[in-house]
């Protein structure tokens, strides 16, 4: 028949491992501790400290997961990595063995760039066939969007849609002009 210690007795018969001893289990080893003549151990008891392993830039499988949760300036995103590198140079170059991004506690994967911005090239980036519109019947183009998105694509090295902007916009912007005979004129520093 087995009896149970207390708390103060189980307390004051711990085991206190030496600290070159890290195979040891911490806790007592009384008969209901035992099976098959072995001491379980647990999570709880292992000194192997887990998280340590992820704050030394431990990354899953391959480097990075399938499925990413980013964090573009305080907004979030999921998306397959593979569409991420199909289309950017820089996502290219950051899921490359040459860079570690280390997650945020959360998971997450953080980038301090504009959100509503990095909204259009990620549409841009799921279906890169279709190139995007900003119209209004009563505005006309949005050239400052337009502006604003090739400098985010030129930062994202997603070259077919900057040059496409460059190429439509600007072409736009010199067939609308209502004296065709104008050209612009580029100003030379003296």
């Amino acid at each position: 028949m087995s009896t149970r210690m207390d708390l103060t007795s189980a307390t004051n018969a711990t085991a206190t491992p030496s600290s070159d001893d890290l195979s040891a289990p911490i806790g007592t080893e009384d008969s209901e501790s035992r099976q098959n003549g072995e001491v379980e151990t647990t999570l709880a008891t292992n000194p192997t400290n887990l998280i340590d392993l992820t704050d030394e830039g431990f990354n899953i499988a391959d480097g990075y997961p399938k499925n990413m949760t980013l964090d573009i300036g305080g907004r979030r995103f999921r998306v397959a990595r593979s569409t991420l590198e199909a289309e950017s140079g820089l996502f290219q170059r950051q899921f490359s063995d040459c860079y570690s991004w280390t997650p945020e506690p959360d998971g997450s994967y953080f980038l301090d760039a504009d959100p509503d911005l990095f909204e259009h090239l990620l549409r841009y980036m799921r279906r890169p066939e279709v190139f995007p519109l900003f119209y209004s019947v009563m505005n006309g183009l949005d050239y400052d969007l337009y502006n604003r998105l090739q400098a985010e694509a030129r930062y994202f090295q997603i070259n077919k849609l900057y040059k496409w902007i460059e190429a439509k916009v600007l072409g736009i912007l010199l067939s609308s002009t209502p004296d065709t005979d104008m050209q612009l004129e580029v100003p030379h520093r003296s």
